[in-house]
C-alpha cells in the first residue's frame, strides 16, 4: 500500500510502441493462451463423443489471434519497419515461451520406461535422427528424451514453423496417462476420463465431458460441487461426516451414511455398476435399472 502511494499518477517519460507491445502481450499469458487451448480441447472432445469416426483426425485451425499493437502501419509515425519486425519477435518469445513450460511440464512427467514398453519405432529413429549419436539424457526413457529434444529447439528458436513443432510432438502422442490427484482443475484440462474413487472403491467412470459437469453419484457430485470456478457462478457445497473405517467398512453403500440422497437400500447391499445414459458407469442404488 505504501509503495502504490508514493507512485506517480503520471510518468515522465513517453511509453514508446515497443512499451505498448510488451504491455499488450503481457495479457496473453492468462486470456488466450489458456482459454484457446481449453475451447480446442473441448471442440475435440465433443467430436469425439459425437462423430467417433472424426476422432483420429486433427481439428483444423478455426480460431486466429491478431493484434493491431506495433503493426498499425496506416500512417502512425512511430510505426516503422523496425518497430513492426522487434514486434513479431516478441510475439514469437512469448509463445515458444509458453511452448517452452508445457514441454518442460510434459517431459517431467512422461517418464515411463521404454525398455519395459517399447514405443513406436518411428519415435526411435525421430530421437536417432536429431541426436546424430550423441548420448542420450535419458536412455530408457524415450518420451521423456523426445520432449527434451523439442525443449532445446525451441530454446534454440530452430523450428521454421509450427508444422515442424507439430510434426515432433506427435512422435510423443501415443501414450497414455494415468493422473492419480486431488487436484480436480487440473485434472479437467488434462483428462478424457474420469474415475472416482471412494474409501478404496471405484464409483464412477465417465467421460470427462460429463463427469465434471454431470457426476451421476452422491460422492462425485460433491466432489465437484466443492470446487470453485472462473467459468461460472456456483454455490459451493460441502460433504457433511468422516469417511468409514476400511477396516470395518459398512454393509452397504459406503457413502451412504455422508449421502444426502441415502434410502433403506443403501444401508442394507453393496450397489453394483449401472451404465448410464452417456456410457457412465456408476456405483449407486439412486441409477440401479429394473
Amino acid at each position: 500500500m505504501l509503495i502504490l502511494w508514493q507512485t506517480s499518477l503520471l510518468r515522465r517519460t513517453k511509453l514508446t510502441v515497443r512499451d505498448e507491445v510488451s504491455n499488450g502481450l503481457s495479457y496473453y499469458d492468462y486470456t488466450f493462451l489458456t482459454e484457446v487451448p481449453r475451447l480446442y480441447q473441448m471442440v475435440e472432445r465433443q467430436v469425439r463423443d459425437y462423430a467417433p469416426a472424426l476422432a483420429d483426425q486433427d481439428i483444423a485451425s478455426f480460431l486466429r489471434l491478431g493484434s493491431w499493437i506495433g503493426g498499425d502501419r496506416d500512417g502512425h509515425p512511430n510505426v516503422t519497419p523496425g518497430v513492426t519486425l522487434d514486434t513479431l519477435r516478441a510475439q514469437r518469445a512469448a509463445i515458444s515461451a509458453v511452448y517452452r513450460e508445457a514441454v518442460a511440464f510434459l517431459r517431467e512427467h512422461l517418464t515411463q520406461s521404454t525398455d519395459d514398453l517399447p514405443p513406436a519405432g518411428a519415435l526411435r529413429a525421430a530421437i536417432a535422427q536429431q541426436r546424430d549419436g550423441d548420448t542420450l539424457r535419458f536412455p530408457g526413457e524415450l518420451y521423456s528424451e523426445m520432449l527434451d529434444i523439442i525443449w532445446e529447439k525451441l530454446g534454440a528458436d530452430s523450428y521454421g514453423s509450427g508444422d515442424d513443432l507439430l510434426a515432433d510432438l506427435r512422435q510423443t502422442r501415443q501414450i497414455s496417462i494415468i493422473l492419480i490427484t486431488h487436484d480436480i482443475s487440473t485434472s479437467s484440462d488434462l483428462a478424457d476420463e474420469v474415475l472416482v474413487m471412494y474409501a478404496g472403491q471405484l464409483v464412477e467412470h465417465s467421460l470427462s465431458t460429463t463427469g465434471y459437469t454431470k457426476p451421476l453419484h452422491p460422492y462425485a457430485h460433491g466432489l465437484m460441487s466443492s470446487v470453485p470456478t472462473l467459468r461460472e457462478d456456483k454455490k459451493l457445497e460441502f460433504i457433511p461426516g468422516q469417511p468409514p473405517s476400511l477396516i470395518n467398512p459398512p454393509t452397504g453403500c459406503r457413502f451412504a451414511a455422508r449421502c444426502p440422497r441415502r434410502f433403506d437400500r443403501c444401508d442394507q447391499e453393496p450397489p453394483t455398476f449401472t451404465v448410464g445414459n452417456h456410457g457412465e458407469l456408476v456405483k449407486c442404488w439412486l441409477h440401479a435399472k429394473g
